[in-house]
Order: C-alpha cells, then sequence, then structure tokens
C-alpha cells in the first residue's frame, strides 16, 4: 500500500485517504502557547498530559531552560513544573513517571549520564533508581 501511495505522489495524482485515517475526519485545533518560546524540546504523552522541556528557550534565564511544562487538555493551560539541574536533557516516560535524562549540569555546565523522574506527590525531581 504504501508503494502505491507513492506513485501516486510521485504522478501528481491526490492521494485516496488511508482507510483508517480519513482526512475528512482529522482536524487540529489551535491550544494554548507556552510562556517561553522553545526549540529542539522534547515531548512526551503521560496519561492525560503532554509534557515539553529540554529544549533551549529563547531569550530567557537556565531556570526556562531546566523547566519542564505540563499542558492539560481539559484546562487548555501549561503550567511548568519545578526546575531541574540539568540544562538541553532528554526528555521520556518510564512506568507513568516523566524522566529528565542526560544533558548539562546547571552548577558547573557538565555533561551527565543521570536520570532524574519526577515525583508528582512531592512535585519534586529525584535522582531515579530506575
Amino acid at each position: 500500500e504504501q508503494i502505491t501511495r507513492a506513485r501516486e505522489f510521485l504522478s501528481g495524482q491526490k492521494p485516496q485517504p488511508h482507510p483508517l485515517h480519513p482526512q475528512d475526519k482529522i482536524t487540529w485545533k489551535p491550544c494554548e502557547h507556552l510562556s517561553v518560546g522553545m526549540y529542539g524540546a522534547q515531548t512526551v504523552v503521560v496519561r492525560d498530559r503532554v509534557y515539553c522541556g529540554g529544549g533551549d528557550a529563547v531569550a530567557a534565564d537556565h531556570d526556562d531552560q531546566s523547566r519542564v511544562f505540563c499542558y492539560s487538555p481539559s484546562g487548555n493551560t501549561w503550567n511548568p513544573l519545578p526546575a531541574t539541574n540539568m540544562l538541553f536533557f532528554g526528555l521520556g516516560q518510564i512506568r507513568g513517571k516523566i524522566v529528565a535524562v542526560g544533558g548539562l549540569k546547571k552548577s558547573d555546565g557538565e555533561v551527565t549520564n543521570e536520570v532524574y523522574e519526577f515525583d508528582e506527590v512531592s512535585q519534586s525531581w529525584k535522582l531515579s533508581i530506575l
């Protein structure tokens, strides 16, 4: 099927919508903007929320670069989590927990391979033992 769709595209034919993803049923809706401009950020979805962080914040201080922001679709709001102690980290999830991996230590700029997980109860980042 992918070859057929590629041939249609290359020949200038309008490709047929995928049967499981009909184009007339897909709509994009705007959501609230982040409070800071970011690039190179990573996103991860856990339960019903989107988390974004780890990139570089445009014209921002280190606190913005070390933050993860949480988007709640039900409220259409972004809220910052407490700052991590790292910059330019990778972002992921393991067993329903948000994890920040590697990057640079905010204290001295040294490269790190540490993994921190976000504790939703204490609202803090803790060194992970995963």
